[in-house]
């Protein structure tokens, strides 16, 4: 797990830092710029080392659990798929019912929205970065995949299609507070990986 997390870091590291100095000499960007860019990367390896921490502990307890490699790679594959493509789903069915409560909001299934909790801990950590805005496309995006803003067409009273405007914020989704979400992702990766130390020397006896 720990030499998983080490090389995600690593590689993130390299690839942010090679393609900021590429593009730098493309646009032929100023000192100025290209440190501001620079100083983006500690905020990416946090939440890098925050998703790297969750997928490697559920497959090190896969790992644990079961010797099939086949199985932990499709229990993987199924989380992926569920946290953002079901998931995308399934919240969009929210934005089909109007001002009423849809399944996702009603069932309260953000709880267990693992895309969700990870955009919600993105918004978090690129919070904290001061001179770090996203555009309204940008969290547009980031709501389209995880839900954590609005990002849906809106519909006037007669049923003409009304797009949101390129420069208008969209509605962030406050199902939940951002603390907790990436506290629940805490909880889930140290609850795999207690699960996956205590099994291990249970198979040592």
């Amino acid at each position: 797990l720990l030499a998983l997390m080490v090389y995600s870091l690593l590689l993130l590291a390299f690839i942010y830092t090679f393609s900021t100095l590429l593009l730098s000499g493309i646009l032929r960007l100023d000192a100025d710029s290209l440190q501001v860019l620079l100083s983006v990367l500690p905020v990416l390896l946090l939440y890098a080392l925050l998703v790297a921490f969750f997928f490697g502990s559920i497959t090190t307890a896969l790992s644990v659990l079961t010797a099939s490699r086949v199985k932990i790679m499709v229990v993987c594959m199924v989380l992926v798929i569920l946290a953002f493509l079901v998931g995308r789903v399934v919240r969009d069915q929210d934005s089909s019912v109007g001002s009423k409560l849809g399944p996702y909001s009603e069932l309260k299934l953000y709880t267990v929205d693992i895309g969700y909790h990870m955009g919600n801990t993105y918004d978090l950590v690129t919070g904290a970065v001061s001179f770090w805005d996203m555009s309204p496309q940008q969290l547009r995006q980031l709501g389209l995949w995880t839900g954590t803003y609005t990002h849906h067409i809106q519909m006037s009273t007669n049923g003409v299609v009304m797009y949101p405007g390129v420069l208008s914020l969209p509605n962030r989704n406050s199902h939940m507070q951002p603390e907790l979400s990436l506290m629940i992702l805490l909880l889930v990766s140290g609850g795999a990986s207690g699960l996956a130390v205590w099994r291990f020397n249970r198979k040592q006896l």
